[in-house]
């Protein structure tokens, strides 16, 4: 039983032991074959640079030249007609979208419910902009000017009135004096008119009621005298009359 312990312990060791050797070996592989990838790959990079060199210093004039003339002979030719057939289908593809586009803006002119709706849309879109423009034009600018122009509107009037009513009353004023003058003129003349009237009705009178009295008492020396004083009288008191109208 203790040998066959002793058998195990030892095959045990062994297998470890060659499972660390087998680690080594494979460690000192993986490092010699990174070593290796590292020198074919500097190796490589070497002959795709010396590749690249020779191919850049022999290459290039005769690959410019037979580059120049497959261009020339060959690729712009079939560009160009690529171009032509390209730009042929889309003059075609132009041509009937733009009827297709004029027909459809057509109807959509000529249509009354799109008409409606952009008018619609338009209104309510402008409406408080314009709103809101036409109350500040009106607030900032017309009411302003047309309470300045109405105030000296008011003004002027005031003034012509003011004026004219001036000019009025003047007028009605020397009408009313002409008119008065001439009034007073006229019954002065009237008045002295009746005074003359009257002052020759009651010379007459006294002179008749003189004669009367002189016949009754028949004293012919007195009839010259009295006649004489009678018209002195009366024509003293005439012209008092007159002086007193005149003045």
């Amino acid at each position: 039983m203790s040998e066959q312990h002793s058998q195990t312990d030892d095959l045990l060791s062994s297998l470890v032991a060659e499972n660390r050797a087998t680690r080594a070996a494979l460690t000192r592989f993986e490092a010699t074959m990174a070593q290796l990838s590292s020198e074919q790959r500097i190796s490589a990079e070497k002959q795709a640079n010396a590749v690249v060199q020779y191919l850049s210093s022999s290459l290039p004039a005769s690959l410019d030249k037979s580059i120049s003339r497959e261009v020339k002979t060959s690729v712009v030719p079939a560009v160009c007609q690529t171009m032509d057939g390209m730009c042929s289908e889309v003059s075609k593809r132009l041509e009937a979208t733009e009827a297709s586009v004029k027909d459809s803006v057509s109807k959509m002119t000529k249509s009354k419910a799109l008409i409606e709706a952009v008018s619609q849309a338009t209104s309510i879109a402008v409406q408080p902009h314009v709103t809101a423009n036409c109350r500040e034009i009106l607030q900032n600018t017309l009411i302003p000017t047309v309470e300045h122009i109405c105030q000296n509107l008011f003004l002027r009037l005031n003034e012509s009135f003011s004026r004219g009513t001036r000019e009025f009353v003047h007028q009605v004023q020397v009408y009313l004096e002409k008119k008065s003058k001439e009034r007073v003129d006229e019954m002065t003349k009237n008045v002295r008119q009746s005074v003359d009237r009257h002052l020759q009705t009651s010379e007459r009178y006294m002179q008749a009621s003189v004669r009367n009295l002189q016949e009754s008492l028949a004293i012919p020396d007195l009839q010259g005298p009295i006649e004489r004083a009678v018209h002195e009288a009366v024509q003293g008191l005439g012209a008092a009359v007159h002086q007193s109208l005149a003045g």
